[in-house]
């Protein structure tokens, strides 16, 4: 009856380099030098396996004498050989046949597979032919990482940037949080809401000493990735325990795989905090191209101020956006719910130096950038009343203004208790007169104080983050003979400006204050004036600060700088300080700088 004698001739494998999901083709060509047919068994040619399929598991039990080629590769776990195709009937002697198969590739991998030829149940009659490295390319591929800074200060942002490409043939899918999205240290994406949706893709942030879930700092790729497109997505993390330990970035698919991990491994160093009150001064001597001409408000340039306050406000809060620094100062704002923003128009808009309303514009562009609705903005000097030239010049038309009757009244009536100001006069000097804040600020939820950098130089010194409520009070002049230097009922051991801001609605409320420099004035009634410590030019600075002590503090020491601001007049802050409203410290903002107080100025 003759001996089969089947040989294989050539194997070939491709694509040897495909993605997940693609297929890997084999072509096998087969020979029988032998006298009699090789019998064979399923599956016929053609047949398409599954990665991790057996030709058991797919029904193709052996057959003993069947003759069937077989692919093996490196580190195969389980039964040889475990894609096996029949020649689909009897090699007749002498035939020469091919036969192709296919295998759908599900894991991303690198490493050599082979052919075999068995005669089922009774010998391998050859193997380890045509041996060819396959690599199987993850869907998703980090292409590049990177964080920033490697060394930040408690409390600052770590920035992410992780740049990712689909290299598989279909678009993936993803899910929240966006790119952007801030993670505070010790969030994780499950508590912010965020969990896995199985199937979907993300990049992810893990550490050194990680406990608990892995990469739990998770980005969406923002919407749907096309094959073949890359993209770039960017966050951040809040890191507020100081650390050195090493940040790796990966990419997953959630429920599937982890397709890449321990990419851009960075070593972060976090520092412990100052402790310190931050006051940032940003100066931009384009800020404005006044000379002295009458009308200064005219020579703003508002694109100048607008990067001023950004830059301010992301230096003060250790953010790497507008919308996060603003987002740490209101973190919990809802609408409906009212920011009153204290401007100093105590000239009422005649010529003489008040309120820039460039600085008010830039402060409310940062609000809106997290959401904030122009009517829940509450602009407001109660016992002035604001121009049209003041109130027109704002580009939010949304925004309220509130005064003593031109726009909206502030008013006093309130019947809440907590309007009440508590003046605890000392013994040796009369009563404070009876006093209480205006409605508008007990109606807010948070308080911002726009104060005018600006000296009181023939009364009280300076009028400054505290002073300029003396405008959320309906009786100012009552306040004079406690706050003015020289004055009957003056004292270094006490001053009502304490008092006043020590009232709840001012005290608990107020969120941020920003000094509004762009430009000064020495007296109560003072035009705009030059200063000759800015280069004999106008101040061109905005201030920043959470503290309201130590941002006047800082404002203070530049304008003593320029006028020698009379002796005692710093008496207020020494108190609030002592009541626990802030940090005192008088200082060099021109040189030495401050101890107490991390002073920083930024040039633009």
């Amino acid at each position: 009856p003759g001996t089969p004698g089947v040989q294989v001739v050539s194997v070939t494998f491709t694509p040897t380099t495909l993605g997940i999901g693609d297929v890997l083709n084999v072509s096998i060509t087969v020979r029988n030098n032998g006298t009699a047919a090789a019998p064979t068994q399923g599956p016929d040619p053609g047949f398409v396996y599954d990665e991790g399929d057996t030709f058991r598991s797919r029904g193709f039990s052996e057959t003993r004498d069947a003759y069937r080629v077989g692919i093996d590769f490196d580190n195969r776990t389980g039964i040889d050989h475990p894609y096996r195709w029949g020649f689909g009937a009897s090699l007749a002697p002498g035939e020469t046949r091919t036969i192709t198969g296919a295998i759908r590739m599900k894991n991303a991998q690198a490493r050599e597979y082979w052919l075999g030829l068995v005669q089922e149940l009774v010998a391998w009659k050859q193997d380890r032919l045509g041996t060819q490295r396959i690599t199987v390319r993850p869907p998703i591929a980090i292409t590049n990482v990177t964080f920033t800074p490697t060394t930040l200060g408690a409390g600052q942002q770590l920035g992410v940037s992780v740049t990712i490409r689909n290299d598989s043939a279909q678009t993936l899918p993803t899910q929240a949080p966006a790119p952007g999205f801030v993670y505070d240290e010790g969030d994780t994406f499950r508590s912010r809401g965020f969990t896995e949706v199985a199937g979907n893709f993300r990049v992810g942030i893990d550490f050194d000493n990680r406990t608990g879930i892995d990469h739990p700092y998770r980005w969406g790729l923002g919407s749907p990735l096309a094959p073949g497109e890359e993209r770039t997505i960017t966050g951040a993390i809040r890191l507020t325990r100081a650390q050195t330990q090493n940040y790796w970035a990966g990419a997953v698919q959630e429920y599937v795989a982890w397709w890449q991990d321990r990419q851009g491994t960075q070593r972060v160093v976090v520092n412990p905090p100052s402790g310190k009150p931050r006051v940032v001064h940003v100066h931009s001597d384009s800020a404005t191209t006044w000379i002295g001409q009458p009308d200064y408000w005219n020579y703003v340039n508002q694109n100048v101020v607008n990067a001023m306050m950004d830059r301010g406000m992301m230096e003060l809060t250790n953010t790497m956006s507008v919308a996060d620094a603003w987002r740490a100062i209101l973190p919990r704002y809802q609408a409906g719910q009212g920011i009153a923003i204290k401007v100093n128009w105590n000239n009422n808009g005649n010529g003489n130096i008040d309120a820039s309303i460039q600085t008010l514009n830039a402060l409310v562009r940062g609000l809106k950038q997290i959401g904030v609705r122009e009517q829940d903005i509450w602009v407001f000097d109660a016992i002035k009343r604001f121009t049209t030239r003041f109130v027109n010049g704002c580009l939010y038309p949304g925004v309220l203004f509130f005064d003593d009757g031109t726009t909206r009244r502030a008013g006093f009536e309130s019947a809440d208790p907590s309007a009440q100001i508590a003046f605890p006069t000392p013994s040796d000097l009369p009563s404070h007169p009876a006093s209480r804040v205006t409605d508008v600020l007990v109606n807010a939820t948070y308080v911002i104080n726009l104060p005018l950098f600006k000296a009181h130089a023939d009364l009280a010194g300076v009028t400054l983050g505290f002073k300029n409520h003396l405008g959320s009070v309906p009786n100012p002049a009552d306040y004079h003979p406690y706050i003015f230097p020289g004055e009957t009922y003056f004292r270094s051991y006490y001053n009502s400006l304490v008092d006043l801001y020590r009232n709840p609605n001012i005290a608990t409320k107020t969120v941020l204050t920003i000094g509004d420099g762009l430009f000064t004035g020495k007296t109560w009634g003072s035009p705009a004036m030059m200063m000759q410590i800015f280069g004999n030019k106008p101040p061109n600075s905005l201030f920043f600060a959470t503290d309201p002590v130590a941002i006047d503090c800082v404002m203070y020491d530049f304008l003593d700088a320029e006028w020698h601001i009379k002796t005692g007049a710093d008496n207020y802050l020494r108190l609030a300080s002592q009541q626990g409203l802030g940090v005192f410290e008088r200082g060099d903002p021109l040189g030495a700088g401050y101890t107490a107080i991390e002073y920083r100025r930024i040039e633009m």
